[in-house]
């Protein structure tokens, strides 16, 4: 359970949740202002939302809030609460149709017009598909004569457009990140797919970052049901992992074409290929001003 404190929900607070479970509950007083809070939180959900996630969005009776309503009713009537709280696609669309006259045309073209800028905010799949289904049945429309008028199959502006999963690629590693960061990043993400790494790759390599990342990897192999969670609990009060945290939030790549471990072995192999270049001009600019040892000379030879 996690207490906002009053802050308004963030992209990062998002990443962080969904990276821990799929399934959030929202929880706000059952007042004005508790409702106004709901839906601030709607907005920044819904380019989090696709299949395998659920969120739903409970409400507290007048005077209550959390920390007074377990203390009245006890924790297990707080959890039946969560439990039987409002989907996201059923509070979206109720609170839109709440406000106009779906007995007319002009409502029903109405809620279409203020359900439009929200459902370009949800990625493309199974679930936008779905939440289109649920509001053309209010409209009063077939799926697809509502998202030709919303604009869905539009080119739009290109945060609008659903992403393929090479630009998913780009925007997770956004700013050529290096490649030791992409993979503390991707192992943090996805701690199951660093099983099979073979972390003798990286001995000798002197980059930043490269210890932590073999630590890492070492972590995982040692403790294969470790989740994201335990990794950052683990390094908690570590100055050398003090930003992982940051690293833990950032949105990767996903779909079915994504291979975690693939990418991660991938990683490995970049780096350990740019280790052995590095040697090997170092042997060269030694065997330039100065001769090599038998030893050198053949080390340069198996690398070359």
């Amino acid at each position: 359970m996690v207490a906002s404190l009053g802050i308004a929900t963030t992209d990062e607070h998002l990443n962080r949740l969904f990276r821990l479970c799929d399934n959030v509950a929202f929880c706000f007083d059952g007042d004005r202002a508790g409702k106004k809070a709901a839906w601030r939180a709607l907005e920044p959900t819904l380019p989090h939302i696709r299949e395998g996630r659920q969120v739903r969005f409970a409400f507290l009776p007048d005077g209550h809030d959390p920390d007074s309503y377990v203390n009245e009713y006890g924790a297990d009537a707080f959890i039946k609460v969560l439990d039987e709280g409002v989907a996201l696609s059923d509070y979206l669309i109720g609170e839109l149709a709440g406000q106009v006259d779906l007995d007319t045309v002009d409502g029903r073209a109405r809620l279409a017009e203020l359900a439009k800028p929200l459902l370009l905010k949800v990625p493309a799949g199974v679930y936008k598909d779905l939440l289109m289904a649920s509001l053309a049945e209010r409209v009063g429309l077939s799926a697809e004569k509502l998202a030709r008028s919303i604009g869905q199959n539009d080119d739009g502006p290109a945060q609008n457009r659903p992403t393929t999963s090479l630009g998913r690629k780009i925007a997770a590693f956004s700013g050529k990140p290096s490649v030791v960061r992409r993979s503390i990043t991707l192992l943090l993400n996805h701690p199951e797919a660093g099983g099979n790494l073979d972390v003798e790759k990286l001995a000798g390599l002197g980059r930043p970052g490269i210890e932590l990342l073999q630590r890492l990897i070492e972590t995982v192999q040692e403790d294969p049901n470790i989740t994201t969670a335990g990794l950052l609990e683990r390094w908690r009060h570590d100055d050398e992992g003090r930003h992982l945290g940051k690293l833990a939030a950032v949105e990767i790549p996903s779909g079915e074409d994504f291979d975690p471990a693939a990418e991660l072995h991938e990683c490995l192999e970049q780096l350990a290929a740019a280790g052995r270049r590095k040697r090997v001009d170092l042997l060269i600019e030694k065997q330039r001003v100065n001769n090599l040892s038998d030893e050198e000379r053949a080390e340069l030879r198996q690398l070359s």
